[in-house]
């Protein structure tokens, strides 16, 4: 069978389970042995739960089989299987990357998300952390995305909309083009920025 007949084929794994050591090495064995290429993955522990996103191509047959074992070969995971396609290009004109900082309240993903589907901003990474602030009561919370705009003024409205919201909350915030992140910048406003925000970063995490 030439490869023209078994085609190049993308999925993603995800899994929700209990923590133990051991989760990441099974799961990409598993894809090892059937034959699968790993292209991408994420996986966080949140309290005892441990989560996990892989990324991956095999050749058609391949996927097959991969299919057919997931639920044997690693029900203890929990494991979702669905269809994906190949990767994007590795830059865009329009990708930036959004970070906030902000004392810890419910809701500040949620504001932000909104505002950016509003201006038909395409969220195509994202991670947060809570940090705690021992000078002051209230923990510190960092958000950061990275976002792929339609055109330049989607980016000229989303910006002026996140200014807005940011100076309405007291929340610090920096958005800029993807190929012009500073890893080192953090915001002057914040009365506590924790040295661990700084490197803090969907690029770290993805």
């Amino acid at each position: 069978m030439g490869f023209s007949d078994d085609p190049l084929k993308y999925g993603v794994i995800s899994t929700l389970s209990p923590n133990r050591t051991g989760i990441t090495a099974a799961l990409t064995d598993f894809l090892f042995r059937n034959g699968a290429n790993l292209l991408g993955s994420y996986a966080v522990k949140q309290g005892t739960t441990y989560s996990a996103s892989l990324y991956f191509c095999a050749r058609a047959s391949a996927m097959q089989r991969i299919q057919e074992a997931l639920v044997r070969d690693l029900a203890e995971f929990s494991p979702r299987f669905a269809e994906s396609g190949p990767p994007e290009e590795a830059t865009t004109p329009h990708a930036y990357e959004l970070s906030i900082y902000a004392f810890d309240r419910a809701g500040i993903v949620k504001q932000t998300s909104e505002l950016l589907g509003r201006t038909d901003v395409d969220i195509v990474a994202a991670a947060g952390c809570q940090y705690s602030a021992p000078e002051v009561a209230v923990p510190l919370y960092v958000v950061q995305m990275r976002v792929h705009a339609r055109d330049e003024a989607s980016v000229r409205r989303v910006s002026e909309d996140l200014e807005r919201m940011a100076d309405q909350n007291g929340w610090s915030l920096v958005f800029e083009r993807a190929d012009q992140k500073n890893a080192s910048h953090t915001p002057a406003s914040l009365p506590v920025p924790p040295r661990s925000a700084v490197a803090f970063g969907v690029r770290g995490l993805c």
